[in-house]
């Protein structure tokens, strides 16, 4: 059997010993970095030194371990081309049939020491040669890799290739973290992304699109823990984060039930069954079928209420056990445990044809002193209360959005229409005889007095909503001549 050659250059050594093991059985022997070289010594594993391959030590610090034209001939060397063997020869260099690298963690430490240059090199050259010299570069593929060697004595073209694959994209997020870390633009000219998978979907939005749910970091899209029910879907995953981003804008135990993307059912109360309660009662029709967030412990009390009629999904940041039991009575239901709080990301996209758009998301915290009222009256203090309640739920509405609320629950939701007066149609429609004395939050200006005076009509009492309009005076008007409140808030949040 024809001696082959490894060389290993690892920070992560988990399963190393094994892997080498295997490959020793096939009469590889093993050159390493220093640190490699001693770890395979400590596991009774014959490795060389570096030198003893290039004939120079590791140079400025160890910056320079790998740079060497023995090593990268050794690794690029097309084994079918006779004129790449007779130079090999000639120059004494010996063939390196397999590379096992890790790099640096610049994620997690961005210190500049810890940019790998030779690294990156060696996988780099690995993978493009990949017919001939097997890369390995993530330690979860070690074992797929023994299996091939136990049961075949060699490694399939497609594990190979698949392996070189997963070194160019690994370079590929590696110089993204870099770039991104040098970078001080919110948009430069050329804008990586590097998102990883995190599972596989059993479907898209419809039954004929196939789909996968991705990252770029773990914070975006909060850890989870399903609890329960079936696998979590496509549109269950878009529901939840529209949810979770909403509840988790309140400190007061808060339900919010989501269809679509948009909050049909949202209330605050001391008592967290009563809240979902609430929520439930705020549009029950629509509720059906859809995504339930709490931003408390779920409880027995309001686990039975859940399960009282059919939703998709329950996330809460805790269960008690015997919420679970409640829950897991309709098999199907996802019972998901939300680990940690979402964190906005630095940018948000928006997918349109060829292209995304970019923008900072809207994740900004309004406080009391950016809010000014605009009308003779001024609001009760459980007026404010309200108009903040039902302002926060507007800013996660489809536009045009507008939500009437009442006593910390959001009675009527208008939202995703193409006028800003139908929105207000369908929020008091939807508010029934809540609507007496309740507050109404619009996530625009008014362009008119039309949507006010429909408002006021039906026994809307308090107004909030952006400042901007031409027509902000015969608004404010309008609200004087009627005594109710009208709060202008400084900010849009348009939703498209």
């Amino acid at each position: 059997m024809t001696q082959k050659l490894a060389l290993i250059s690892v920070t992560d050594k988990t399963g190393l010993p094994e892997l080498c093991q295997a490959l020793q059985k096939q009469n590889f022997s093993f050159i390493g970095t220093t640190g490699t070289q001693k770890f395979l010594e400590e596991n009774k594993l014959v490795c060389n030194a570096l030198d003893s391959l290039t004939g120079f030590p590791e140079l400025l610090d160890g910056r320079v371990k790998t740079l060497n034209e023995k090593i990268h001939a050794g690794i690029l060397a097309n084994r079918s081309n006779p004129k790449h063997l007779e130079q090999l020869k000639k120059m004494n260099i010996l063939p390196i049939d397999c590379v096992i690298v890790n790099l640096y963690d610049f994620k997690n430490n961005p210190d500049i020491e810890h940019i790998d240059i030779g690294g990156i090199t060696l996988m780099r050259a690995a993978a493009k040669n990949f017919e001939h010299v097997l890369v390995l570069v993530d330690p979860q593929d070690y074992s797929k890799v023994i299996q091939e060697l136990t049961e075949k004595k060699e490694v399939s073209f497609e594990i190979r290739k698949n392996l070189a694959w997963k070194a160019f994209a690994l370079a590929t997020e590696y110089d993204s973290l870099i770039a991104g870390h040098f970078s001080n633009q919110l948009f430069p000219e050329k804008l990586s992304i590097t998102l990883s998978k995190k599972m596989d979907l059993r479907y898209g939005e419809n039954a004929h699109q196939k789909a996968a749910f991705y990252s770029w970091n773990e914070q975006v899209f909060p850890a989870i823990e399903v609890l329960g029910g079936k696998p979590l879907s496509f549109n269950n995953i878009s529901d939840m984060s529209a949810a979770i981003l909403l509840a988790c804008e309140f400190s007061e135990p808060t339900a919010v039930i989501v269809k679509h993307e948009n909050p049909c059912g949202v209330s605050s109360h001391i008592n967290l069954a009563q809240a979902f309660q609430q929520a439930l009662d705020c549009d029950s029709l629509s509720a059906f079928g859809g995504v339930i967030a709490l931003n408390q412990k779920c409880d027995f009390e309001t686990a039975q209420k859940i399960a009282g009629f059919f939703n998709e999904v329950v996330i809460a940041p805790e269960f008690e056990e015997k919420a679970i039991q409640e829950l897991k009575k309709n098999p199907n239901r996802r019972i998901v445990c939300l680990k940690s709080k979402p964190v906005y990301p630095v940018r948000s996209f928006k997918p349109v044809f060829n292209g995304l758009l970019v923008q900072e998301p809207d994740s900004v915290q309004e406080l009391e002193q950016d809010f000014s009222v605009a009308s003779e009256i001024q609001p009760s203090k459980a007026q404010l209360i309200d108009l903040m309640f039902a302002w926060k739920i507007a800013k996660h509405c489809k536009s045009n959005a507008i939500v009437i609320a009442k006593n910390k629950t959001a009675f009527g939701i208008g939202c995703g229409q193409q006028s800003r007066v139908h929105s207000t149609q369908i929020a008091i429609q939807k508010a029934g005889n809540h609507v007496q004395d309740s507050v109404l939050a619009g996530d625009a200006f008014f362009p008119f007095p039309d949507s006010v005076e429909l408002a006021i009509t039906a026994g809307v009492q308090a107004i909030i909503a952006p400042k901007g309009s031409v027509n902000d005076s015969k608004v404010i008007n309008t609200c004087n001549e009627h005594k109710i409140s009208l709060v202008f808030a400084q900010n849009r949040h348009f939703k498209h």
